[in-house]
């Protein structure tokens, strides 16, 4: 009994401290977790808005290494399970503060962006993939100038050609960044070791292949992945379904230019307003259709190097050339405008003036016998280039009585011809030579097939003269006289095919003995 009694008791014992070890067990598990919060607590940045350190190589390059993993543990946790249009603007500002840490100096303004982010990733990449120094061998902000041999504003990675420069101007003076070489060398320095094994645990493996692959947050990156494998294959370093993105975003464009160019050509000359009007709207489409082709090019396409930069120039290129276009086109719109008011007499001098003062600062104007270009429009005078190169300077009250020819005005330009060909020129041979031409004028695209006509007019001192009349569909000088070349120069085939030839001004002399007059008939006239 006493044993059952003392076997008991040390059960109970044994179950008493087994609970008690429990209880400690569970306390001492709850003060971790409550003094990691407090170490977690206590570990956040106490000046948030402290800038990136970036004041010795060490300090650079973890300032770098850490940016990149940043943007590589947003991509795999935020931004590629379901994009959106705050989270890839994050993803801007995030990939952004790598290209704080390169020296974009030799980069042109317009292009920096665009080139450094491309850089910053290859060389993300790059560092990932070699050997790097343990950081304590890499000199920091006390160090510098202490070791023997040591620049202190040039640090190379050992056994490569990627560089830390100290920066002497600018918004980074004083602290370290990637030199200017080793940007432009990005990519070749990750094409040589895009094959190595990763060197150091990062958030998300090839975060440059994944950003170069995908697009903007309208393009979801599972849509990509899902694509069959010659469509996510590279050419010229971009996706194969972006090339065919840009080709139908290419067409989409090209059918809104030509409804666009369709309504430019609208109106007539009984409704003036409307017609000026219309005439706007060729160059409000490229203002609106280039940067919006941009934005989608290299935000939703994600388009990358040489093919970004050239979309990017061309659509600035074109955004200015635009704008000055549409300001001079609606100087049009405002002048018919004023002319529309009640204010002004549809018969009186400024009615007559305003449409010709208002448009054509920098377009030809033909005045009486005078042709050139208005330069610059006074209250007294106006000032006329012409062909010549002369300036000259004519009273506006003088060029208000002269006969106005507004040049640019013109929606077609005539082409007026009169050919002649010998004489020996045989009907058949006319009508093949009438019946060609007319069939040219036709068919070709540059006339207009109203009016259009080639006809026999009549008989020449020493030729059979043809009439040649059309009209070619364009304003430009310079495209008009290259379309009358060419028409010209295919009638002289159409003329060489018939057998028959141009004439030239000659004289036929006939050498014949005169045998007075018939006696005979004569006598009969008499009669």
């Amino acid at each position: 009994m006493s044993n059952k009694i003392s076997t008991f008791r040390l059960g109970h014992r044994a179950e008493v401290h087994g609970a008690t070890g429990t209880l400690v067990c569970g306390l001492v598990i709850l003060l971790a977790v409550f003094f990691t919060a407090l170490t977690a607590l206590g570990q956040e940045p106490a000046h948030p808005l402290k800038p990136p350190d970036r004041s010795s190589p060490a300090a650079a390059l973890k300032t770098f290494l850490d940016s990149g993993d940043a943007v590589g543990s947003f991509l795999a946790q935020n931004y590629l399970p379901s994009p959106s249009r705050a989270e890839f603007h994050q993803l801007l500002t995030l990939a952004d503060q790598l290209l704080q840490c390169l020296d974009l100096s030799l980069e042109p303004p317009a292009f920096r962006v665009k080139v450094g982010r491309a850089a910053a990733l290859a060389l993300y990449e790059t560092l990932n993939r070699i050997k790097l120094p343990p950081f304590n061998e890499i000199p920091g902000i006390d160090q510098l100038g202490s070791v023997a041999g040591s620049d202190s504003k040039r640090w190379v990675f050992p056994e490569t050609e990627i560089a830390l420069v100290r920066t002497q101007s600018g918004p980074h003076s004083g602290e370290f960044l990637f030199s200017a070489d080793t940007v432009a060398k990005a990519g070749d320095f990750y094409g040589k070791i895009r094959g190595l094994p990763y060197s150091r645990p990062v958030p998300l493996e090839n975060v440059r292949d994944v950003l170069a692959l995908g697009g903007g947050w309208m393009v979801h990156y599972s849509w990509v992945k899902a694509l069959p494998a010659w469509l996510q294959t590279p050419i010229a370093d971009q996706a194969s379904w972006k090339w065919i993105a840009l080709v139908l975003l290419l067409s989409f464009f090209a059918l809104f230019l030509r409804s666009t160019y369709r309504l430019s050509h609208r109106g007539s000359i009984q409704h003036p307003f409307l017609q000026a009007l219309t005439q706007v709207a060729l160059p409000a489409f490229f203002l609106l259709a280039a940067p919006a082709l941009a934005y989608l090019s290299l935000l939703q396409l994600n388009l990358r190097g040489g093919p970004a930069v050239a979309i990017e120039f061309t659509a600035t290129t074109i955004m200015y050339i635009a704008g000055a276009w549409i300001s001079w086109r609606f100087a049009a719109v405002i002048a018919e405008a004023i002319i529309a008011s009640p204010r002004i007499a549809p018969e009186s001098v400024d009615a007559h003036l305003h449409p010709h003062l208002f448009p054509l600062a920098g377009g030809p104007l033909r005045g009486g016998s005078e042709e050139g270009t208005i330069e610059a429009i006074g209250i007294r005078s106006t000032r006329i280039r012409g062909k010549d190169r002369t300036l000259t300077t004519i009273p506006n009250a003088a060029l208000s009585k002269m006969s106005i020819v507004n040049l640019t005005q013109r929606d077609r330009v005539l082409i007026q011809s009169v050919i002649g060909v010998r004489c020996e020129t045989s009907p058949e041979q006319l009508r093949y030579l009438l019946v060609n031409i007319r069939e040219m004028l036709l068919s070709h695209p540059c006339i207009h097939p109203d009016l259009v006509h080639a006809r026999f007019t009549g008989f020449g001192a020493s030729s059979l003269d043809i009439e040649v009349f059309a009209y070619v569909t364009t304003s430009d000088r310079a495209e008009f006289f290259s379309i009358r070349e060419d028409i010209l120069l295919r009638i002289m085939e159409i003329v060489e095919q018939s057998g028959t030839g141009f004439a030239f001004p000659s004289q036929t002399l006939y050498f014949t003995r005169d045998d007075g007059l018939d006696a005979d008939k004569t006598e009969v006239a008499e009669t």
